[in-house]
């Protein structure tokens, strides 16, 4: 069995390198730098915690595609601390390098503060509430 705080910062991980997007195993392991035996454990343990979706892949009924379930990022610990992202319930969250680096109500002023304060690649931002949705800014 894997640790709850492990695969926390898993999905994290995995959020950071993937979005919302669909991914296969095969990438998590490249990415990641996992034995497939592993990433396959790996993966089965968050779709049991609810935490992944999967699907057939259409172009190989034997293989998934997942992705993860953005809902499910509410009940996750955030970096070293023990906060919850749902102490953030109605706030947007910014992530960056799987790990949350600002948050605020208001998009804009986030996004804003955000682009001055950290030099990046790539911001994820998230709301906390309802509709649970990714926003992906590539800079």
């Amino acid at each position: 069995m894997i640790q709850m705080a492990y695969l926390e910062t898993v999905f994290l991980k995995l959020l950071d390198v993937f979005g919302g997007g669909e991914f296969k195993a095969r990438d998590v392991s490249r990415k990641l730098q996992l034995k497939a035996s592993y990433v396959k454990n790996l993966l089965s343990q968050l779709r049991k915690r609810g935490w992944i979706i999967t699907r057939h892949d259409p172009e190989s009924r034997r293989k998934r595609l997942y992705r993860l379930d953005l809902g499910a990022i509410e009940g996750a610990r955030l970096g070293a601390g023990s906060r919850y992202l749902s102490d953030y319930r109605g706030e947007y969250v910014a992530f960056l390098g799987g790990k949350a680096v600002d948050h605020d109500a208001d998009l804009q002023a986030l996004t804003r503060r955000v682009l001055a304060k950290y030099p990046l690649d790539e911001l994820f931002i998230t709301n906390v509430g309802q509709p649970k949705e990714l926003m992906r800014i590539g800079l």
